[in-house]
């Protein structure tokens, strides 16, 4: 179930993500694709790149509906090879097409690889920072969504 997370240490940026939205299961071909955590990845992949100037999207048109796909999956690793940023950069997360869980208390993994659901947050705030701390009760999210980030508030 997504819910919102306040366990993850950010350091010197903990002021500014006091807290992030998190997934409870991996989204991915091989990850355990909770309807509502599957939910959060897309709606985030999709407000992204609505907001992204001069860069074409992933290849298919993303449905915010819970289910994961190739659709889905091109745009998870689309996102992770950092050609989403203005400017592009080179990535900063293991580029695997599987948004893991963040957890262990920090925003990093072991290996000192970005957690991808970090950096979805990370993006999602700069492109709509207007949104962001008001996500559960954002006009376009999905119900099943909105509900699983308000019983984690």
């Amino acid at each position: 179930m997504a819910f919102v997370d306040y366990s993850l240490d950010f350091g010197e940026d903990k002021v500014e993500y006091p807290y992030i939205y998190n997934v409870s299961y991996a989204v991915g071909y091989i990850g355990g694709n909770c309807r509502d955590d599957v939910l959060l990845v897309q709606y985030f992949l999709k407000k992204i790149w609505e907001r992204v100037k001069g860069a074409m999207p992933p290849s298919g048109t993303m449905v915010v509906d819970g289910w994961m796909g190739p659709i889905t999956d091109r745009w998870i690793r689309d996102f992770q090879s950092g050609r989403i940023y203005d400017p592009p950069q080179p990535t900063v997360m293991v580029h695997d097409g599987i948004v893991d869980r963040a957890m262990g208390g920090e925003a990093t993994t072991i290996q000192h690889r970005t957690w991808s659901i970090a950096m979805l947050n990370a993006a999602f705030k700069k492109k709509y920072p207007e949104l962001y701390y008001i996500l559960p009760t954002a006009p376009d999210l999905p119900p099943l969504l909105a509900y699983a980030l308000a019983q984690s508030v």
